[in-house]
């Protein structure tokens, strides 16, 4: 039977080849892939930011104890230097200085090979006595000419006691302990004592 189509050019139906409905059902799908492969791209790149953030913060955090201590030492290494180079200026004579004091700094214990001062000064108030005075409970009663505080940091309490020591032994000194207490975040010790630069007489009219 041959079948013939009257309908004018317009109005009939025309046949659209196979492929387009392939396409026109493969492209979304495409489009949506790619859309989500980016999306998960993108995902991944925030997260891996992330956890590089987070690991350098856990890392920095881990310094920080060695940061500060690198920091505490580094301030007590300049006040350490501070003093020897004024010991060494009294010592080759370049500046005035008093007699008391650069005596005192002699009785410091040696540094030796430590990593970090033995012992340091924070504070050093000296006070001139004039005429001298003498009080049988303190110095054993001999004149003093001047007073001095001092007050700083000291690694050990073995430290201290030399230094004690030393101004015990000397003709030139006398020395009341005031404290000492220990510091739990670096383990220094804080230390106070009151030094008398004594005269060379035992008693005073």
């Amino acid at each position: 039977m041959i079948s013939i189509n009257l309908l004018p050019k317009n109005l009939r139906r025309v046949r659209e080849p196979g492929y387009w409905r392939f396409i026109a059902i493969i492209f979304p799908l495409v489009v949506l892939g790619v859309i989500v492969a980016l999306q998960f791209f993108a995902q991944q790149t925030v997260n891996n930011l992330e956890q590089e953030k987070q690991t350098r913060a856990d890392t920095l955090a881990l310094l920080q104890p060695a940061l500060r201590e690198q920091r505490e030492l580094r301030q007590r290494l300049e006040q350490l230097g501070d003093l020897i180079a004024i010991r060494n200026d009294v010592r080759e004579n370049r500046i005035v200085w008093s007699s008391e004091l650069t005596s005192m700094l002699e009785t410091l214990p040696a540094q030796g090979n430590a990593a970090q001062p033995r012992i340091d000064f924070q504070n050093l108030n000296m006070q001139a006595i004039n005429p001298p005075q003498a009080d049988e409970d303190r110095f054993e009663g001999r004149p003093v000419v001047a007073e001095m505080t001092v007050s700083g940091n000291v690694i050990d309490t073995e430290v201290l006691s030399e230094f004690i020591r030393a101004l015990e032994n000397s003709e030139s000194f006398g020395v009341v302990f005031q404290n000492a207490s220990r510091q739990e975040d670096s383990g220094l010790y804080t230390y106070n004592l009151t030094i008398g630069a004594l005269t060379g007489e035992s008693d005073v009219e």
